[in-house]
This record gives C-alpha cells, structure tokens and sequence, in this order.
C-alpha cells in the first residue's frame, strides 16, 4: 500500500510525499516523506517557544502551514475512497508515533539538530537539580513521552507549595490527588471542621461541615498560599492559588427516602398494626427493615412513641463519617471540576477562542459550609398529636384510636443545606513548575504546544 500526498490534494502543498507502509512504520529512523511528516508533528509542538531552529525548508513558517495542510485533508481531497483510507491509516500511525515519542531521546538525539543550543533539552525545560525534582528530572524519570506532558504529574507534581520553614518546594501529595483527579476527602481530618448540634427541645440534631475551611487548612499546610482576586486579574497574582469570593445562601431541600438511607446507611420506620375494624392496636419500631421493639395500648403508644423517636436521633450524629463520605467525597467541594474556555465570559460575542483558551485546561474547587440537619417527621409528630389529642377526651376508649394509613411512618425527615462561599481557583497550565524562571516560560508554551497538537489531530485518534 502506497500514496502521494501533493498539489493535486491542497494547492498550499508545493512538494509531494511519497508514503508506503514500510517509510510510515520506521518513520522515526528513516530520511523518508514519512520522516519528515513526524519531525513536522513534533516541530508543532514546539513552534511557539523560540527553541526552533530553521533546518533546510523545515523553518517555523513551513512547520505551521504543513501541519495545517496535512492534518486537515477531507474526502472531497482525494480521488477515490481507498486513497482517503490509506491517509487516515497512515496519519494514525504518524500521529501515534509523535505522540508516543519519548521526549528526552527525541529532543536530545533524534531531532538535536532541529533545536537551539548545545544542549536543546536543557534549554527548553531547565537543568536537573541536585534534589531530583525539576521538571527534566520528572521527565526523564518517568520516560515521558510527548503526550505525557499534557499530564501535570509527568512534570513532577507541577504544582509546587513550600514547606512550614519556607525553604525549597516539594511535591506534595494534594496537588497529587488533583492532577489524578482524586478527591481530596479525608474522614478523619473533616472531623476537625465539623459541629454538631443536638437540641432535644427542638426535636432536632444537626451536622455542619465547614469545606472552605478544610481546603484551606489543607492548602496552607502543604505550603500554598492564597489571595482574594479578580477572574479578570488572576495573571498578575502572586498566590498559587486564588479565592473568589461567591456568596450564594442555600435553602433546606428534603431528601428523599432513598437518598436518605443511603447517606446515613439508617432507616427508621414506625408500623401500625390495626384490627379489622383500623382500630390501633400496637405499633413496632424498624429499624434498617428488622422489627426492633413493639408498643401495644394507646396509653403506651402515646407515652412511648415519641421518646423512643428521640432517642434515636443520635444515631445519626454517630453516623456522620458514613454521611460525610456520601456527600462530600465526590463533591466539587473535594474533587476539582474541570473549567473549559473560561475566558468565554468576558470575550466579545463575535471574537471566537483561540486554540490555547479551547484545550487549556482549568480546575477549580467550590468553596462553603454543608448542614444536614434531621428532626422528627412530620407525619409522626400529626401521628401523636392526633393520638394526644384524643386522649383528652375523657370518655375515650381503644375505638377511638383509628387509621386507614397503609404505609409505614418515616420517623424522621432529613434536609440538606449548601451555603456557598466562593471557588478556590487552582493553577493553569505549567503553573508553579519547579525549574528556574528562565525556562518557565518555554514549559509554558511546550504545554500549549503539546494540546494543540493534540486537539488538532484528533480525528486520527480512535
């Protein structure tokens, strides 16, 4: 299988490639068409960081207009159908072959020419540390390849704090979890930002769970400090990371029974047992589906009922690590929620984003104070005053005592409460790279380099 690529497919196109499946499948090795189509795609990469240099035909401007040309040809562009699938094929194999390319053995001996300085690698990402942890020790240990970079962990934990002394930074295990994007939950540690409230006068307990003052906690610990800003001035803050203040106050929204259980792992239900004429004649308490306990007279069910309702509300606070755990761990409060084209807001309606804003990616955690508050039902509490309020009567026999009711009675309602204080903005791309501030800059723009191509050439992807 062979094909040629030229003129006759795009009028931009001033040369011919000659591909066969032999040149495509040693492109890395061979001087083929084939070759030079890989040098292109990796020459893409780096084609805005002034690390480029000129090597025959093969200059910025060339790299820029052969990339677009061979990485957008249609049907319409080729004469038949085989001659389309032949393309895609090898395009595929190409693409692969650039994106799986490891970065130090390309860079330092496979394409060295194609680069400035003496030592290219050095260059564009910055010198090894005594410490082993700069961005080129990360990538050389990890045997990155191209692709790789668009992965922060592949860097070294791009995202550096100081540790409590102020010395030299670390790589830390949060900023880990949020590259994996990992939850950032831990049960022990939000006990420490958790209060309970439980008032038996009004028939109520209640848990708190302050998460902005978690995050923070856990942030400033591992070293990252954090400024008050503006999404429009977020460029020139100094803070690694940076609040934006958000108040939005919740409301209390009931939970369902299913909802309910799940987050508690409890269920309490209250069932009336009725002669053949509805007459009450006892009640049973369940708990999680099994009968724990059984009431039977009216003069018991009234003096009985609601104290053992009660008693049972601290088993909620004693759950709270299982609540926790359903609520928050897979939260935006715990689990950074990726932002795509941020900048969308603030552009004008006509002015389309550039590549750079679409394929950058974002993260950012929610900030504020969740309340679960649970309390008696409220067809319980009407359950005993009905039965309360017919005890007064003086007269009053076991027939007074009646009710159709079927269904089971929830002992207690549970509502839920998210009061929202802001959003903690984490870094963007390459941002707080442990490497000299000369190379900051080409990291930068290696990784923009590295997203375009890959958002460019998905199509070649399966």
């Amino acid at each position: 299988m062979s094909l040629v690529i030229g003129q006759s497919n795009s009028s931009r196109l001033k040369r011919k490639f000659n591909l066969d499946d032999d040149s495509v499948a040693n492109a890395e090795t061979n001087n083929t068409d084939a070759n030079t189509i890989y040098k292109i795609l990796i020459l893409k990469m780096f084609i805005t960081t002034d690390k480029v240099k000129p090597i025959g035909n093969l200059d910025i401007k060339q790299v820029n207009k052969l990339f677009s040309v061979l990485t957008n040809l249609d049907e319409d562009d080729f004469s038949s159908d085989e001659e389309f699938k032949t393309y895609m094929e090898y395009m595929k194999i190409l693409v692969g072959k650039a994106s799986n390319a490891n970065v130090v053995t390309t860079i330092e001996k496979d394409m060295a020419q194609h680069f400035k300085g003496t030592n290219p690698i050095v260059n564009i990402f910055g010198e090894k540390t005594k410490t082993g942890n700069s961005v080129l020790d990360a990538i050389d240990k990890n045997k990155a390849t191209f692709a790789d970079l668009t992965k922060p962990v592949y860097l070294g934990q791009t995202y550096e704090g100081t540790n409590r002394k102020g010395t030299e930074g670390k790589s830390r295990n949060i900023m880990d979890k949020i590259d994996k994007n990992e939850s950032l939950f831990d049960v022990d540690k939000i006990k420490f930002d958790e209060t309970t409230d439980n008032d038996s006068t009004l028939e109520r307990v209640s848990i708190t769970w302050d998460c902005e003052r978690y995050l923070t906690r856990e942030f400033l610990n591992a070293g990252y400090s954090i400024s008050e800003g503006d999404p429009l001035e977020l460029a020139s803050t100094k803070a690694h990371l940076v609040r934006i203040p958000k108040k939005e106050k919740g409301i209390n929204k009931p939970m369902n029974k299913a909802i309910a259980k799940k987050t508690f792992g409890l269920d309490y239900e209250i069932d009336i047992t009725r002669d053949s004429e509805n007459v009450i004649t006892a009640i049973t308490f369940y708990e999680n589906g099994s009968p724990k306990r059984e009431i039977k007279g009216w003069k018991n069910i009234l003096r009985e009922t609601k104290k053992y309702a009660l008693s049972k509300l601290d088993d909620y606070l004693k759950a709270s690590d299982i609540a926790a755990t359903y609520v928050l761990k897979e939260s935006n409060f715990m689990v950074p929620k990726p932002i795509r084209d941020r900048g969308k807001s603030n552009r004008e309606a006509s002015k389309p984003p550039n590549v750079t804003e679409l394929v950058t990616n974002y993260k950012d955690l929610e900030l504020g104070v969740v309340t679960i508050e649970v309390k008696l039902s409220k067809e319980l509490d009407t359950f005993i005053d009905k039965v309360y309020e017919k005890s007064q009567n003086e007269s009053v026999t076991p027939q007074d005592f009646k009710t159709t009711r079927q269904d089971p009675i929830p002992m207690v309602d549970i509502f839920i409460k998210i009061d929202k204080k802001g959003e903690l903005r984490l870094a963007e791309a390459g941002a707080f790279l442990s490497t000299d501030a000369g190379s900051m800059k080409s990291i930068n723009e290696v990784i923009k380099g590295v997203k375009t191509f890959v958002n460019k050439t998905r199509k070649f992807r399966s």
